[in-house]
């Protein structure tokens, strides 16, 4: 099979989409597809030698490396679609795979003149997500303008990849070919050593075991100030502290200053993110936009970390089997309660990370991901072979 991987992002650049979209190309290569991944020409760093990248002329990238609509991107955008209608006609595809809204648009366009069709991987539900990037006065009108695209895309792709049940939920009712849950993957890699833990700690004067993190992207739609009003409420007794470990952090949320129990540090590279997580007492995940899955979960699972997040953010988690899960209407005394209790409990953080890594290792293998992607592939080819 002859897949093109599409991702309207810059790349590469250590955030989830990114590297969700290079770990699932990597694996489709190892399964024996031919897989080449179309993206921006901007990133940090240079591709990685084991994917074939086909990237978008420099010029044409968007300046800024966040997530969320701008006006740059349409330019981007425009070359991106360019770029792969030129490639697939010099060899053709069998199916494109369009990881998330905007990907799934250049992939319908290029459909249109290829006849390629296209399995959309829906990272988000844009009528959750959309409203994180504008003023909370219009947050009625970009819910529902992501919810047309989130219609529109829906009825035109050929299959669908959902992250989780909610985004099958409801895409599922307007697909006009098949849709499977097929959470993300990762394949576990050797942990950080003592030695490495105790470097990164000792950059960002941290002291290892002491603290809870989240690590990530510092965009709207991860409900930071969340955190930042849980850090408040324990600054009289910080227990745990609260470290935000970010790979950009130029635009800090309003809601970190003054707050005096947490750090925000910048990284370097993954290697030292991995060493904090891995330093880390237990992790945290304020996100309460449904529809995807969000990729540091993975790495939090991988860590064998105590993990502190909403309810239904991804498929699989049980309270208290393998996670410390808030209802979705807790507020930020509730959320600072259960990083202290783990903070007190460490049989507890050993059950929940216990918990989490057997989550990983059972439901999240690369290999049979890439297994149930193809099977919906071929599907996808067989109805439009019948057409």
């Amino acid at each position: 099979m002859r897949v093109a991987v599409l991702g309207a992002f810059p790349f590469p650049y250590p955030q989830g989409s990114q590297v969700f979209v290079a770990e699932h190309t990597r694996a489709l290569v190892r399964s024996g597809v031919d897989a080449e991944l179309f993206t921006y020409g901007s990133g940090v760093g240079e591709h990685p030698s084991d994917l074939n990248c086909i990237a978008t002329p420099g010029w044409l990238s968007p300046n800024t490396m966040r997530s969320g609509p701008t006006l740059a991107k349409f330019p981007a955008d425009a070359g991106l679609l360019s770029t792969y209608i030129r490639r697939a006609r010099v060899q053709p595809f069998d199916v494109a795979f369009a990881h998330n809204a905007e990907a799934a648009m250049i992939a319908l366009a290029g459909r249109a003149v290829l006849k390629t069709p296209v399995v959309y991987v829906a990272h988000t539900i844009l009528r959750h997500e959309l409203s994180a990037y504008g003023a909370d006065a219009i947050d009625f009108m970009l819910a529902n303008l992501g919810g047309m695209v989130d219609r529109f895309i829906g009825r035109h792709a050929d299959g669908i990849v959902a992250l989780c049940n909610d985004a099958k939920r409801d895409l599922g009712s307007i697909a006009r070919g098949p849709v499977d849950v097929i959470a993300p993957g990762l394949d576990p890699t050797p942990s950080p050593t003592d030695e490495q833990v105790a470097r990164a700690c000792a950059k960002f004067t941290i002291t290892p075991g002491s603290y809870a993190l989240y690590c990530g992207n510092l965009d709207a739609y991860q409900d930071l100030d969340l955190l930042a009003e849980a850090a408040a409420i324990m600054s009289d007794d910080p227990t745990p502290n609260i470290v935000v470990a970010t790979h950009d952090k130029s635009t800090l949320p309003a809601s970190f200053e003054g707050v005096e129990n947490i750090a925000c540090v910048e990284v370097e590279n993954f290697a030292q993110m991995r060493a904090l997580i891995s330093g880390s007492q237990s992790v945290v995940l304020c996100r309460r936009r449904r529809g995807g899955f969000p990729i540091k979960l993975l790495n939090y699972m991988e860590a064998r970390k105590p993990i502190v997040a909403f309810e239904n953010i991804a498929p699989g988690f049980e309270h208290m089997t393998n996670a410390w899960l808030l209802d979705e209407k807790a507020d930020a005394g509730e959320l600072a309660a259960a990083l202290r209790t783990l903070a007190l409990e460490p049989a507890l953080r050993q059950t929940l990370g216990a918990g989490a890594r057997e989550l990983l290792e059972t439901h999240h293998g690369w290999e049979q991901i890439v297994r149930r992607t193809c099977a919906l592939a071929e599907s996808v080819l067989s109805r439009h072979s019948d057409q």
